[in-house]
């Protein structure tokens, strides 16, 4: 027979930080799913040792912290290597963590998701995110391209 465990509350910040990682595994962002190198659970450990700073930071100073954390993730059959950066901000008069942007990079391509009120659609899963750089970065070179050969057919003109 197993014995029961007591029941433990969690503190309003524990259920925060769950809220959050919660949040973010169902969008994909978590090592397995990202194809990360790193040890299995170090984003949400990330998040959790940056939150208690930003909580202590607000017991000195009582202003809102922001703090952002960052993982790397691996797409496609080239392993295309997409960096994403979580921006936050902790507001201590509300008792509130707010996830306010993604920003993700795909070798020079960047695009910023601002998320608004920490809406929960407003955060794109992981492999769309990636789909969505990979057309960017597609489209810049079918350009490139395009302007090549618009730039060497002018030159191969007789006069």
């Amino acid at each position: 027979m197993t014995e029961k465990k007591p029941y433990q509350p969690k503190s309003l910040f524990e259920r925060i930080f769950d809220e959050h990682t919660n949040w973010l595994f169902q969008q994909g962002y978590h090592e397995r799913t990202l194809g990360s190198r790193d040890r299995p659970g170090r984003l949400f450990s990330d998040l959790r040792e940056t939150f208690e700073k930003a909580i202590l930071q607000t017991l000195w100073k009582y202003r809102m912290e922001e703090f952002q954390i960052g993982t790397r993730g691996v797409f496609g059959p080239k392993k295309d290597p997409v960096d994403f950066a979580f921006h936050y901000r902790y507001d201590p008069h509300r008792l509130r963590l707010d996830l306010t942007q993604l920003s993700a990079r795909l070798y020079e391509e960047t695009i910023q998701y601002p998320i608004a009120n920490n809406t929960r659609r407003q955060l794109p899963p992981a492999d769309l995110v990636h789909a969505q750089l990979s057309a960017v970065i597609s489209a810049q070179v079918l350009e490139r391209i395009k302007e090549q050969k618009h730039s060497s057919g002018q030159k191969q003109r007789p006069r």
